[in-house]
């Protein structure tokens, strides 16, 4: 048995269909003890079985039946001071006047947050329990009347102060209700206890509040004028009936680790303190100082227990809320403001800009390649990178824009006093250096660039269209290239909206099998003999007829729908391989070259995939070459490499495609488990026009065969090219001199 679980027992009255289970679940799982009755059952009979701290009425709707309930509950002695709480899905008003009236203390509409319910319930447990307590001091006292009708007016004077601390913790509870922050509430509670005669002139009290480092703060105080006399939370004994305060000089040699000052007797007579506690946690202390000697009576003692148990409750509840809303306005990764919150300042800076103040500018910036970080080195070390670029992202900020977490690896900031793009344009720079500083995490130097969309605010705005405006200018700028920046225009809607037109037609035409792959022969240069083929894609659309791959790859590689779609070029491939390759190499060595996208790389089962793509179709893995870009391998070299060695203990060959045009290290390409270079067609065109293109070929042939790797050359289009690649000992090429890209039906036909 749980010996820390509440004890109170509440018994749920609910209507026939009332669904009282789930809400009896979230109370049991809290301790309490869950009895339950229908509306049309013997009530005074079940309250008696049952002996409630608390009732709910749990309704379907409007039910006369529950108020009817519950002025019956009200009007029975037994019963009456029973804290009765409807709970019901109706959110009417006029309804919900009715249910307070016939004395219901509190209305919570469903579905209902449980935290939010739980809280509720444990301040109207509370407010019960020190009603009681109160009811039990006024008992007491009218003995003490009886018993000693020779110091009536002291009795007399002893029940106006019982009077007057029920109204101070009535007051108390009623401060929890508002909505100030939790100090401030302290703060407020500590002015209406001083107040009170408990208090004598020149006393002082201050609340310590318990810190996630097992330390105290002090988050309020009151009548101290020296905050030096508060600096320790435990000072003080811990309070009990009868007793006294006690001397400064006396405490210090009673409680450990008192420094020597102490509570410097010379300013300050006696410190009581009493903690702070909820369900045996302690949320803190509440210390009590003295300027004069005398003793706490009993009455005061229990007093300041029943203070500190209300302001026990009114902490849990004040921290509650706050927890509640961080979650609903700010990031838990970062701690940054999230949309939400984001929208209600873009609001509120748009309001500013209506009144003649200087125009809002909102940029949105991308990390990119982040999802191949992620993916590739894990989440934790993704989560590690977005909260280092948020703490840069603060720093940028001071204190001149707000920055906001949009979700992913988008953040946002708000430039309320931008005049015209120039600034916010300006502003984006610096943001993009700041975050192309390498991220160092896992031991490892990651760098990432950043992406920038600038929507300038105006009065046709609200928060969700600027935030729509400028993720459209962030597209249009990830469209242009790594690092890219763009501001929004009007013309951007049209070209967003075709956009996302295509990528809808294009998942629908993986879906209706529109996708086709041709292939384009890989030829030996020496004997002129067939020995591979590039597997390409092409969109044959029911309108538009077939489709060149620039035109819908880079929305598929936007939206992620190049994962599918390279899965389904690699298995038609696969499975296509065997009858092309008897077409063509009489029984010889032919290889199948398929794109690899640098999100596919980045995917953790990738290679599993492809492990079962070669067993299904029976592809021999030495006759698979994956073509990677080198703009694709650098994006993160460390994870890339990993991969492909991984892909390579399989026993598929990995090739660098478009070698010449991306920004990979020479230094570093020996590092990658690969076995081909392709050289870029726009080397290979040009190569009779001048020394200098040629030359070039001629370095990636010497360092591709330094390297141990073999050469294919791209995009011939001419005999006289053939002859200077195999002067060069180039050993293979392909382009339109020897086939265009064709279907399988006519390949090597």
């Amino acid at each position: 048995m749980d010996m820390n679980a509440p004890n109170e027992t509440i018994l749920i009255l609910h209507s026939h269909g009332a669904e009282s289970s789930h809400l009896g679940s979230h109370l049991d799982r809290e301790g309490y003890a869950v009895e339950t009755a229908t509306l049309g059952e013997d009530i005074p009979r079940a309250t008696a079985a049952t002996c409630p701290d608390l009732i709910i009425l749990d309704t379907n709707g409007t039910d006369a039946d529950s108020i009817d309930v519950c002025n019956r509950l009200k009007a029975d002695r037994e019963t009456s001071a029973i804290p009765v709480i409807f709970v019901s899905p109706a959110n009417d008003a006029a309804f919900k006047a009715q249910a307070l009236e016939c004395g219901a203390v509190d209305y919570i509409t469903t579905p209902f947050q449980p935290l939010e319910l739980l809280a509720r319930i444990r301040m109207h447990l509370t407010v019960q329990n020190q009603a009681r307590l109160i009811s039990l001091y006024a008992d007491h006292l009218e003995e003490m009347v009886d018993q000693r009708t020779r110091k009536l007016s002291d009795a007399e004077a002893q029940l106006r102060r019982d009077y007057e601390f029920q109204g101070a913790l009535k007051g108390l509870l009623e401060l929890s209700l508002r909505t100030l922050p939790l100090d401030d509430t302290l703060d407020m509670a500590l002015a209406q206890l001083l107040s009170l005669s408990v208090a004598r002139e020149g006393d002082g009290a201050g609340v310590f509040l318990a810190t996630p480092d097992a330390g105290f703060r002090l988050a309020a105080s009151r009548g101290v004028t020296d905050p030096s006399i508060l600096d320790c939370p435990h000072r003080g004994h811990a309070i009990a009936p009868n007793l006294p305060c006690q001397r400064a000089a006396d405490i210090l040699h009673i409680v450990p680790g008192m420094p020597e000052d102490g509570l410097k007797p010379e300013r300050i007579y006696s410190q009581v303190c009493v903690p702070l506690m909820q369900e045996d946690e302690l949320l803190g202390t509440l210390n009590f100082v003295t300027q004069t000697p005398r003793s706490l009576t009993e009455r005061d003692c229990a007093f300041l227990m029943a203070t500190a148990a209300t302001l026990g409750s009114i902490i849990r509840h004040k921290q509650a809320e706050a927890q509640l809303h961080f979650q609903a306005y700010y990031d838990t990764l970062t701690g940054l403001p999230n949309r939400t919150r984001l929208v209600e300042e873009i609001d509120a800076a748009l309001a500013a800009d209506a009144q003649g103040a200087s125009r809002p500018a909102l940029c949105m910036f991308d990390l990119v390649r982040f999802k191949i970080i992620n993916e590739s080195m894990g989440h934790s070390v993704g989560d590690a990178v977005l909260r280092v670029a948020a703490a840069r992202l603060r720093e940028c900020a001071d204190g001149k824009c707000f920055m906001a977490r949009v979700g992913g690896d988008v953040f946002a900031a708000l430039v309320p006093d931008a005049n015209d793009s120039t600034q916010a344009l300006a502003f984006a720079r610096v943001i993009q250096r700041v975050l192309s500083r390498p991220f160092v995490t896992a031991g490892q130097d990651i760098y990432l660039a950043c992406s920038t969309g600038i929507a300038l605010g105006d009065g046709t705005h609200t928060g969700e269209t600027l935030i729509r405006d400028a993720d459209t200018a962030l597209h249009m700028a990830k469209r242009k290239g790594p690092g890219q920046r763009a501001v929004f225009s009007s013309a951007m809607h049209d070209s967003a909206k075709n956009f996302m037109r295509t990528a809808a037609a294009l998942r629908r035409a993986l879906e209706r099998d529109e996708l086709v792959v041709h292939y384009q022969p890989m030829v030996e240069l020496r004997t002129g003999t067939i020995r591979g083929a590039e597997a390409l894609v092409r969109w044959n659309h029911p309108t538009r007829g077939l489709i060149a791959p620039q035109e819908f790859i880079p929305i598929a590689e936007d939206t992620g729908i190049i994962v599918p779609l390279g899965r389904f070029v690699l298995r038609r491939a696969c499975e296509q391989f065997h009858a092309l390759k008897a077409r063509t190499t009489n029984g010889k060595p032919f290889t199948m070259s398929v794109n690899l996208a640098g999100a596919q790389l980045g995917r953790p089962n990738f290679v599993n995939e492809v492990e079962q793509i070669l067993a299904e179709t029976g592809v021999p893995a030495g006759s698979l070459k994956l073509e990677i870009t080198e703009t694709a391998a650098m994006q993160n070299p460390e994870a890339a490499i990993e991969m492909l060695e991984r892909l390579r203990k399989l026993g598929v060959t990995i090739a660098i495609d478009d070698f010449g045009t991306g920004y990979s290290s020479l230094s570093q390409l020996h590092r990658f488990p690969i076995d081909t270079l392709k050289i870029d067609r726009s080397f290979v065109s040009r190569m009779a026009s001048g020394n200098d293109n040629i030359e070039i070929v001629r370095t990636v042939v010497t360092l591709g065969h330094v390297l141990g790797l073999n050469i294919i050359a791209e995009g011939v289009e001419a005999a006289e090219q053939i002859s200077m690649l195999d002067d060069l000992q180039c050993e293979y090429g392909q382009g339109y001199f020897f086939s265009q890209p064709v279907p399988f039906e006519k390949f090597g036909r």
